[in-house]
C-alpha cells in the first residue's frame, strides 16, 4: 500500500508540473492574442474563464481517457499477479469511492495547476500585451547579440 500511494502522489505531482508548464508555455505564446482581447473590450475575468475553461476541458478528456484504461489494466495486472502466486482472484469491481476520488483528482488538479499561470497571463496589461506583437522574439530582442551584426537567428 505505502507504494502504490508514494507512485501515486508522484504521478500526481509531475502531471501537475506538466500542466503548469503547458500553461505557461500557452500564456506566454497568447500574450498577443491577450493584448487584442483586452483592446478590443474583454475583461480580466473573461479571460480567465477562457483559459481556465481550456484547463478543464483537458483534465475532463484526460478523464475520460484515464479511467476506464486505468481500471482495466488494474484489474487485469491485479487478476495476473494473482494467478501468479496460486491465489484465487474476486471479480473485477469498481469501488465508487475510488471512483469520486478519481473523477475529483482529475477535474480539480488541472484547474488548481492552471490557475496561477492563468492568472498572471490575464494581467497582462494590454500596452504590454500589444508590444509583444509588434517585437520579434529573437535573440537581439532578448538582449544577445555576437558583436559582429546580424547573424541569421538574429534577423527580422
Amino acid at each position: 500500500g505505502l507504494i502504490l500511494t508514494i507512485m501515486a502522489a508522484s504521478s500526481l505531482g509531475l502531471s501537475t508540473f506538466l500542466v503548469i508548464n503547458m500553461m505557461n508555455a500557452l500564456m506566454v505564446q497568447q500574450i498577443p492574442q491577450i493584448g487584442i482581447m483586452k483592446i478590443v473590450g474583454g475583461f480580466r475575468s473573461q479571460i480567465i474563464t477562457l483559459y481556465l475553461s481550456g484547463a478543464a476541458v483537458y483534465g475532463v478528456l484526460a478523464l475520460l481517457l484515464a479511467v476506464p484504461i486505468g481500471a482495466l489494466a488494474g484489474g487485469a495486472l491485479s487478476q495476473w499477479m494473482l494467478k501468479f502466486l496460486n491465489i484465487l482472484p474476486s471479480d473485477f469491481e469498481v469501488v465508487p469511492s475510488t471512483l469520486v476520488v478519481q473523477v475529483l483528482t482529475g477535474l480539480l488538479t488541472p484547474l488548481l495547476a492552471a490557475l496561477v499561470p492563468v492568472l498572471q497571463g490575464g494581467a497582462i496589461p494590454p500596452a504590454r500585451a500589444a508590444a509583444a506583437e509588434q517585437r520579434p522574439w529573437t535573440l537581439a530582442a532578448v538582449g544577445i547579440s555576437h558583436g559582429k551584426g546580424m547573424g541569421m537567428t538574429e534577423r527580422n
